[in-house]
């Protein structure tokens, strides 16, 4: 699904608008988000052209999310960069603006697994510089395209630690077919001396409060902590 997803937008005529890979949408699978320049020189891209593309993504089950990169508005563009460099270098990987009259969307893609606090003080940074020159912000985090995350690979470690690296690349896998070892023991790795997660000395790995505090949990009996405990406690002998 992945390589078709690519080869059709590659072979499509607004290929050459497109700024950036495409990033599925966190919380809807289907869902793809294309951020595109409407001029390049004297060649403008059409309704029609992106009227086509989503004929052929629906095809294989994605539907496409067009976002204008405002790349002529220069302000904008100015100030969250400033913000980034001089803030953000270490949590932010890129970023896209797209501005639809008064509202200036901010797309987020982050270098790693970003805390509350952390989400928090980048939200409030973008929101109020925005505000400053008269727009209202709307600050979205982004995954980068149809790989493993640091919060997939610690929610799973909640479901199923103690657990061994083929039984959470296993696991993964039904997440995204595609994963593989060498990416997810960088995360893990990272994870590690962020102490996060923590690995046995029977190479198992399992999560850290610090990880536990960093999914947040519920205090009733469907909390998914409370939920694990018990089936360890059924399946022990």
């Amino acid at each position: 699904m992945r390589g078709e997803l690519f080869e059709i937008i590659q072979n499509s005529k607004i290929h050459k608008f497109l700024r950036h890979e495409p990033i599925q949408d966190p919380g809807k699978d289907q869902d793809v988000y294309l951020f595109y320049i409407r001029r390049i020189d004297n060649q403008i891209i059409t309704k029609k052209d992106l009227q086509n593309l989503s004929v052929d993504l629906k095809k294989i089950g994605k539907t496409p999310v067009f976002l204008e990169i405002n790349s002529d508005d220069k302000s904008l563009n100015d100030i969250a960069s400033n913000i980034v460099r001089k803030f953000f270098n270490k949590y932010i990987k890129s970023y896209y603006l797209s501005r639809s009259k008064s509202i200036v969307n901010v797309w987020i893609v982050p270098k790693k697994t970003l805390f509350l606090v952390e989400k928090e003080e980048i939200e409030n940074r973008f929101s109020g510089a925005i505000e400053m020159i008269g727009y209202k912000p709307k600050i979205q985090f982004v995954a980068e395209p149809y790989e493993i995350s640091e919060f997939d690979v610690i929610g799973m470690l909640r479901k199923l630690a103690p657990c061994s690296f083929d039984q959470l690349i296993s696991a993964l896998s039904k997440i995204d077919s595609g994963v593989s070892k060498k990416p997810l023991s960088r995360i893990l790795d990272r994870l590690r001396k962020r102490k996060l997660i923590l690995r046995k000395e029977n190479k198992e790995y399992a999560l850290t409060l610090t990880g536990l505090k960093t999914l947040g949990t519920r205090k009733d009996g469907k909390s998914p902590d409370i939920i694990r405990m018990l089936e360890l406690a059924r399946s022990a002998p």
